[in-house]
């Protein structure tokens, strides 16, 4: 029996679910450490916050716990995680159900994570930019700079944090091709009723040549 490809929907799954929850935890903690920073009273940002903790909500601030900061639209904060969410299963689905290695396995996910983390912060910025703005003014200039950011700030987290995304994945990939290398060297059961087939033997009981 051919050896079977390791399936890569699990993998695609866990990895989602961890950049998914990883955006959502870095948000909460980019919030509570703004409201509780004094930057905005001094005149030298901490680089810890603007090189690190900025770097965790690449959909924005949802104002939910810092309503002092620059806050998005919580709905298209929202989106934003949708876009990354499926752009993350999709490449990555793709990418590992034709890997025949774990780095290509690893390397294909976080690829995946830093397009879909663009795209997630592109579609979150440009969703509040919309809304806020009136139909009859349309800013070009604001919504270009939005957009720019959020695309911009989303590669940012995708580059830094997609590899861990990308391990997640390793490590799933890794944990079910054992598996599936057993179930292919497995020789074929008989089926329900079907009785084995004993080799055919000579006159004298010896088996056949």
């Amino acid at each position: 029996m051919p050896e079977r490809t390791p399936s890569s929907v699990a993998p695609a799954i866990f990895g989602t679910v961890f950049a998914v929850s990883a955006v959502i935890l870095g948000t909460i903690v980019t919030e509570v450490v703004a409201r509780e920073s004094v930057r905005f009273e001094s005149e030298i940002e901490d680089p810890v916050f603007v090189w690190f903790l900025q770097g965790l909500a690449p959909m924005g601030q949802t104002g939910l716990i810092n309503d002092g900061a620059d806050v998005w639209w919580v709905p298209g904060c929202l989106l934003g995680l949708v876009a990354l969410a499926v752009v993350t299963f999709g490449v990555t689905w793709l990418g590992v159900n034709g890997a025949r290695t774990g780095v290509v396995a690893l390397l294909t996910s976080w690829f995946g994570v830093v397009l879909a983390a663009g795209l997630g912060g592109l579609v979150s910025a440009a969703a509040h930019q919309l809304h806020f703005q009136s139909s009859s003014d349309v800013d070009v200039v604001g919504l270009q700079v939005r957009i720019q950011h959020g695309l911009v700030g989303g590669y940012y987290w995708g580059v830094l944090f997609g590899f861990f995304v990308g391990l997640v994945v390793l490590v799933a990939w890794s944990v079910r091709r054992p598996r599936m290398a057993a179930f292919a060297s497995a020789p074929p059961q008989p089926s329900a009723g079907q009785q084995p087939v004993a080799p055919s033997t000579n006159e004298t009981g010896n088996p056949k040549l």
